[in-house]
C-alpha cells in the first residue's frame, strides 16, 4: 500500500488539474517591491519631519551636546570619560548610564564634524526613525493579516505627534536608539526560534548584540526581555520547544546583566543625586497615593495618543497634582480599569490585539513610576514605543468594524484620513522645538501649572533682543514660578528657580539703571532700587531653601555613617556671589564683604567669588583685603583678570614705591619682592589654608602651605593667621 505524500506548502490544487508549483517571483522584482515599500513608509514621516531641521539646541541639548566637552574631540580619553561616567557628567553624576547614545553625539560633533550645526543630528535621528518605522512594519507584517494592514500601522505610528519629542529633539536620541533595540531584537528572536544550527546561532549572537547597544543607549531597552516573556504567553505556537525560548532569553539577559554590574561599579564610589521633587512629585509621596497617581497619569499618556492637541516637553510640579479622590481621578481609573477588561476580552477574542496592548505596558512600565520613582511624573517621550500599539489597535478596531458593515475599504481610508491629520500635527508641532523662545511659549500653554515651563518662558524672554522690551514679561513669569513653588517644603525645593527669578530682578534693575544718566550723590532711580529689593526678598528665600537642603543632605551623610565633622559644606557659591551682588547694588557693602568671603569660602576656584569679595572690600573702604582678594584668586586660578583691578589698587596708594608690578615674557605680573604684594600673597595663602581646611582638604592645604614657604618665601607665622570661616557670619 503505497503511502499518499503531504502536500508541499509551495504547491497548490485546482479543480482543473492536479498540484502545480506556485511560481516564485524573481528576487528582482522581490528587491523592487520591498524598495517600493520602504519608500512609500518612510515619505509620510520624512514629510511630517521635513520642518524639524530647523529646531536649535533647546533643552537639554545645550548641555548634553554643545557644553559637553567629551563629544568635542574623537579622543580615547574622551571615550574613557564616556565609558566611565554617567549621561550627564561634568555637569553631574545621575543614575543615567547611556554611553552608546553620548558617543553618537561624538559621532556628529567631532567624527561628522557638524558641531553646532543642528542638520547633522536631525537627519541622524530621522534616518533611525524611518529605520523604526521599517522594523514596526516587518513586525505588524508578521503578527497582524489583511490587506495593507500593517503599511497603515507603520504609516499612522511613523507621524504621530507624541513621537515629536524623540525624533525632534536631537537628545531624543536615546528613545530612537532604545526603540531599534527592541523592535531589531525581538525580529531577531522571532528568527531564532525559527532556524536551527549555525544560523540560530547567528541570529542570537545579533540579538544579543543588539541588546547591549539598546541597554546601553537608554536603560528602558531592558523590556525587550518582557516582550519576549509576553509573546511566549500570548502567540507562542502550540507544540514548539521550548528550548529556543530559552535560548534567546538568555541572549537578552546577558547585556541587561553586564548593564546592572556597570552601574553598580560606577554608582558605588559616586551615588548619584536622587529625582527631584520638582520634577518628579511622587518622590516621597506616601506609596498608595503615588501608586494611585501613576495609574491616574496612564490615562494622560492615553488622552495624548487619542487627541494630541496640546503638547508640553515637561509636566513638572504642579501639573500634574497628586492623586485625591477628584471626579478627574476617578475617570482617569476608570479608563485605565476599562482597558484591563478590554484587555481580557482581547486574551480569549484576539491575541494579536492582546498583544500590542501588552506590548504597550511592558515598553512603558521601566518609565511608569509603578517599580520605582524616576526622574519625572510625565514624559511624551515615554510614549515612543507604546505608540506603535495605538497604532496598531486603532487599525485592527477600524478593519474590524469595516468587516462587520461590509466596507472593506472603509478602514484604509479611515486610517489614511488619521494618517494626514496626525502627519499634519507632527508638522505643526516642529515648528514649537525652532527656539528656547517658540518652545517654552508653547509649553507654556500646553502645561500652564508646570513651574518649569514658566520658568523656561522667564529665562527666553530674559535672553531674547531687545531685552528692554520683553524683560517685564519675563518677571511676569519668574512671579508666576514662585507662586507655584510658594507651597512647596523648603528641604523639598531647588533654589535655582530663585537664583534665575532674583537674575531677571537684577536686570531689570540694571536697565533701569542704565536708561537715566548717573549723578554722583543721587539716588538711584526707585524703580531699580524696587527690582533690586525684589531681587533681594527672592534670594533670602533661596538662602533659605539652602539651608534646608543643606541640612537634609548632612542629616542622610550621617546616616551613611559620616561622621559630622567630616561632613562636607554644602551650599550654592553661585547663589552667594549674586546676594553679594545685590547688596553693592543697594550700597549695603558690608554685608555685600561677608557675603563675598563665605562665597569663596564655598568655591575659591570660581573667579567670581573673589572678585565680588574685592568689590565690596573695596566699597567698604578696605582696600588692603580687596587687594589681598583679588591676590587669592590670581594665586588659586590663575586668571590674568585680577591684574587689572590689582593694579588700580596699588596705583592709588597701596603701593607707595611702585614696585608692585614687574615686566615678563607673558607680560606684567606681580612682583614678590615688593613689600605690599608679598603681604598680601602671604596673606592670600594663609586664607587659602583655612578655606582648604574648612571644605575638610587638608591635602590642599598642605600643598598651600608648602607652596607659600618655599615658592613665594612666606613665613609659618605670616600662614598662621588666616582668617577663620566662621568669623565672617553671613548677615
Amino acid at each position: 500500500m503505497s503511502r499518499k505524500k503531504p502536500r508541499h506548502p509551495t504547491t497548490r490544487s485546482t479543480k482543473a488539474g492536479p498540484a502545480e508549483t506556485a511560481p516564485s517571483p524573481p528576487r528582482s522584482k522581490r528587491w523592487l517591491k520591498g524598495a517600493l515599500i520602504a519608500l512609500a513608509l518612510c515619505v509620510p514621516a520624512v514629510l511630517a519631519y521635513s520642518n524639524s531641521f530647523r529646531a536649535g539646541f533647546t533643552l537639554d541639548n545645550d548641555y548634553i551636546i554643545l557644553g559637553n566637552s567629551r563629544v568635542h574631540a574623537a579622543t580615547s580619553e574622551n571615550i574613557g570619560l564616556i565609558l566611565e561616567h554617567t549621561y550627564w557628567w561634568p555637569k553631574m553624576e545621575v543614575d543615567l548610564y547611556r554611553p552608546v547614545t553620548t558617543l553618537s553625539y561624538l559621532f556628529n560633533y567631532a567624527v561628522l564634524e557638524n558641531r553646532d550645526n543642528p542638520f547633522g543630528y536631525h537627519l541622524i535621528n530621522l534616518l533611525l526613525h524611518c529605520i523604526n518605522v521599517l522594523l514596526v512594519y516587518v513586525l505588524a507584517r508578521r503578527l497582524t493579516h489583511g490587506e495593507w494592514l500593517a503599511e497603515l500601522i507603520a504609516m499612522a505610528w511613523a507621524v504621530h505627534p507624541v513621537l515629536t519629542e524623540s525624533v525632534t529633539n536631537m537628545v531624543g536620541r536615546a528613545d530612537l536608539l532604545a526603540g531599534s533595540a527592541i523592535l531589531g531584537g525581538f525580529l531577531l528572536y522571532l528568527n531564532s526560534t525559527e532556524t536551527r544550527g549555525l544560523t540560530r546561532i547567528g541570529y542570537l549572537a545579533g540579538l544579543c548584540t543588539v541588546t547591549t547597544i539598546g541597554v546601553f543607549s537608554k536603560e528602558n531597552a531592558v523590556a525587550l526581555l518582557g516582550v519576549v516573556i509576553l509573546y511566549e504567553a500570548t502567540l507562542r505556537k502550540e507544540g514548539r520547544n521550548l528550548r529556543s525560548a530559552a535560548w534567546g532569553c538568555a541572549a537578552v539577559a546577558v547585556p541587561i546583566v553586564t548593564l546592572l554590574f556597570q552601574r553598580a561599579r560606577l554608582f558605588a564610589s559616586n551615588p548619584p543625586q536622587p529625582p527631584s521633587f520638582l520634577d518628579n512629585p511622587l518622590v516621597g509621596a506616601p506609596f498608595l497615593n503615588g501608586k494611585l497617581t501613576a495609574i491616574a497619569v496612564m490615562a494622560r499618556y492615553v488622552w495624548k495618543l487619542a487627541w494630541p492637541a496640546t503638547l508640553s516637553p515637561d509636566y513638572s510640579y504642579n501639573q500634574i497634582p497628586l492623586a485625591n479622590g477628584t471626579v478627574r481621578d476617578w475617570v482617569a481609573w476608570a479608563v485605565i480599569g476599562a482597558i484591563l477588561a478590554i484587555a481580557a476580552v482581547l486574551y480569549k477574542r484576539n491575541r494579536i490585539a492582546f498583544f500590542f496592548v501588552g506590548f504597550a505596558f511592558i515598553t512603558f512600565l521601566p518609565t511608569s513610576n509603578l517599580l520605582f520613582d524616576i526622574g519625572t511624573i510625565m514624559a511624551e517621550r515615554f510614549m515612543y514605543l507604546p505608540a506603535i500599539a495605538f497604532a496598531a489597535c486603532l487599525a485592527l478596531l477600524l478593519q474590524a468594524i469595516s468587516e462587520r458593515i461590509g466596507m472593506r475599504t472603509g478602514a484604509p481610508i479611515a486610517m489614511v484620513i488619521i494618517t494626514v491629520a496626525l502627519g499634519i500635527r507632527t508638522y505643526v508641532r516642529n515648528k514649537d522645538w525652532r527656539d528656547e523662545l517658540s518652545l517654552a511659549t508653547a509649553s507654556a500653554k500646553a502645561a500652564p501649572e508646570s513651574y518649569k515651563t514658566h520658568a523656561a518662558l522667564a529665562h527666553a524672554l530674559s535672553h531674547t533682543e531687545p531685552i528692554p522690551q520683553h524683560i517685564d514679561a519675563s518677571l511676569v513669569e519668574s512671579e508666576r514660578v514662585l507662586a507655584i513653588l510658594k507651597v512647596v517644603p523648603d528641604d523639598k525645593s531647588e533654589i535655582a528657580p530663585y537664583f534665575n527669578a532674583a537674575s531677571n530682578y537684577q536686570k531689570k534693575g540694571d536697565l533701569s539703571l542704565g536708561a537715566v544718566p548717573i549723578v554722583p550723590g543721587h539716588a538711584d532711580p526707585p524703580e531699580a532700587t524696587r527690582a533690586y529689593e525684589r531681587a533681594l526678598e527672592i534670594l533670602l528665600q533661596g538662602v533659605r531653601i539652602d539651608n534646608k537642603i543643606g541640612e537634609k543632605q548632612r542629616a542622610i551623610e550621617t546616616r551613611r555613617g559620616v561622621p559630622e565633622s567630616q561632613t562636607a559644606h554644602l551650599a550654592s557659591p553661585h547663589l552667594y556671589i549674586q546676594l553679594a551682588s545685590i547688596y553693592l547694588k543697594l550700597k549695603d557693602s558690608e554685608k555685600a564683604y561677608r557675603t563675598g568671603l563665605y562665597a569663596r569660602a564655598l568655591s575659591p576656584q570660581t573667579e567670581e567669588t573673589s572678585l565680588v569679595t574685592a568689590e565690596a572690600a573695596a566699597a567698604t573702604g578696605r582696600k588692603d583685603e580687596s587687594a589681598e582678594a583679588l591676590v587669592t584668586g590670581l594665586l588659586i586660578t590663575g586668571d590674568r583678570r585680577f591684574l587689572a583691578p590689582l593694579n588700580v589698587l596699588y596705583r592709588e596708594g597701596l603701593d607707595p614705591k611702585g614696585c608692585a608690578f614687574t615686566n615678563t615674557p607673558q607680560g606684567p605680573y606681580l612682583n614678590n619682592s615688593c613689600e605690599p604684594v608679598h603681604a598680601e600673597i602671604c596673606s592670600g595663602f594663609a586664607d587659602m589654608i583655612e578655606i582648604d581646611r574648612w571644605n575638610l582638604k587638608p591635602d590642599f592645604a598642605n600643598q598651600a602651605k608648602s607652596r607659600a614657604i618655599v615658592e613665594f618665601g612666606c613665613t609659618e607665622q605670616s600662614l598662621s593667621q588666616g582668617r577663620k570661616i566662621e568669623e565672617f557670619p553671613l548677615p
